[in-house]
């Protein structure tokens, strides 16, 4: 028993931020709800984190020692919990930016594979064009030289040929467009999601806190 103690005290701070990580995202105290069959859910929760400590840091963790030392960090060492818990809300953040730069990047990636998908459809099109132009026309360029004064009745108007080719790339780019916009409010969302969690925790442990104190 003595031995597994030491052992739980020698726990490095990225193991106890890892550790409180996942209490709290899973509610492992149950703060936020009343949960049936606590006791096989806190089991459950300890079982995972003795896996990934064990996956990421390669050490072997009992759940006794995972208990200790949440136990201890709650009642005896607010002010390294507290330092656990700046370090997981600036880990949140930088998370956070990172996903932010990605999506102002992401639409002008969006933009230049459908103007890349427009430029190798264009020969096509503008061939395309052509063979229309050619049928109103109703020879080839031979036969337009010689009857200089065609009616209008025998030509394919510009402006409805330019309409024509340009409208559905400018549709498919404004659907693309609203498509990333979309994406990036629902992810920033979640974001912000996250960090009101983080915040209602921190908030209730300083009302522990305070409350402990004046007892």
């Amino acid at each position: 028993m003595e031995q597994d103690r030491r052992r739980a005290t020698a726990m490095t701070r990225a193991e106890m931020v890892y550790m409180v990580q996942i209490l709290e995202k899973h509610d492992y105290d149950g703060r936020k709800a009343v949960y049936q069959h606590a006791n096989t859910r806190k089991d459950g929760i300890l079982s995972k984190i003795v896996e990934g400590l064990n996956s990421r840091f390669r050490v072997l963790r009992t759940k006794d020692q995972l208990r200790k030392r949440w136990s201890d960090l709650k009642l005896r060492e607010r002010e390294q919990l507290n330092i656990i818990h700046r370090i997981i809300k600036k880990k949140q953040i930088k998370k956070a930016r990172a996903l932010a730069k990605r999506n102002r990047r992401q639409p002008s990636e969006d933009s230049a594979i459908d103007l890349t998908d427009s430029t190798a459809d264009a020969p096509a099109e503008v061939a395309e064009v052509a063979q229309v132009t050619e049928g109103f026309l109703g020879g080839n360029q031979e036969d337009i030289t010689e009857e200089p004064h065609s009616s209008s009745q025998d030509t394919l108007p510009i402006s409805d040929v330019e309409v024509a080719v340009s409208t559905p790339h400018k549709k498919m780019l404004k659907k693309t467009h609203y498509q990333t916009k979309l994406r990036s409010c629902i992810e920033s969302l979640q974001c912000a999601k996250e960090a009101i969690l983080l915040l209602q925790e921190q908030i209730t442990g300083l009302i522990e806190e305070m409350e402990n104190d004046t007892e």
